[in-house]
């Protein structure tokens, strides 16, 4: 969980990667872009938007209010697997050229794995998931996109899941805006971003909706090429009964915290 925090309504908001955090981000830095010196707001974007909206910088005055926005963990790491190791949104002819720090988080996947780095055919979704069991019991530092929703050491006074009624969020934000809310338009902003948040990796781009069997034994180069051919997947097709005993595990206290169910027909338990 990364923090950004508004010194003007002392709130902070910590975002995880692959939970609808682009959109979110960009809400942020639209609604407080103008708390920055001119001279920030000219190169502020999502990207840098947590060095200029670091707690620590903005004072102790943001501790009044916090929430997170979560994802369920089973289509969550589909996703980054997808989006960040096979690398489905990357153009054809740039697929495979690997920048630097792609490099460095391949490589310690496949020496976990015991073999040499093949950057076309990579690993699958099930070797991917064992690879992160045993980063998370060493305490290897992680990519973003994989390390886990809940930390132990955070205070967060509310959370919303991208799954629920856009009305828990609109709460949220009447809290940490309070009378401030209206005056922002933020119930339309919100609501505009929260049915803007659909996953790349499972759009509307792919027409044919993947039927087959399961694909989380598949490597880089088979799921490519389902991809050249138009399939569509969805994040059903890469859970297995080890797939979802690994990701249980994994992420089991964000999965407490937050109310998610392990069941593939239940996905959030009732609060």
């Amino acid at each position: 969980m990364i923090p950004l925090a508004s010194a003007e309504y002392r709130y902070t908001y910590y975002f995880n990667a692959k939970s609808a955090s682009s959109s979110y981000r960009s809400l942020f830095v639209d609604l407080h872009r103008q708390e920055l010196p001119e001279p920030q707001r000219a190169t502020l974007n999502i990207h840098n938007a947590f060095q200029h909206f670091n707690p620590v910088l903005r004072g102790t005055g943001c501790d009044r209010f916090s929430y997170t926005i979560v994802r369920h963990p089973y289509p969550r790491l589909v996703s980054a697997y997808l989006d960040k190791c096979v690398d489905i949104n990357t153009p054809q002819a740039q697929r495979f050229q690997v920048q630097d720090h792609v490099q460095w988080m391949y490589r310690q996947i496949f020496a976990a794995l015991g073999r040499d780095p093949d950057w076309e055919k990579g690993f699958s979704f099930l070797e991917f998931l064992h690879y992160l069991e045993q980063a998370f019991e060493q305490r290897r530092p992680l990519d973003i996109h994989f390390d886990r929703q809940w930390n132990s050491r955070t205070k967060i006074d509310t959370y919303y899941r991208i799954e629920d009624p856009v009305d828990s969020l609109l709460d949220i934000f009447r809290a940490g805006f309070g009378d401030a809310y209206e005056s922002l338009d933020l119930e339309d902003r919100v609501i505009d971003t929260a049915s803007n948040k659909l996953n790349r990796s499972f759009s509307g781009e792919y027409q044919t909706q993947y039927q087959g069997a399961k694909l989380a034994g598949c490597d880089f180069a088979e799921l490519n090429a389902l991809i050249e051919q138009g399939q569509r997947f969805s994040y059903e097709d890469f859970m297995t009964d080890e797939s979802m005993r690994l990701l249980s595990a994994i992420y089991a206290e964000e999965m407490k915290a937050y109310h998610y169910s392990p069941e593939l027909d239940c996905p959030i338990a009732p609060e």
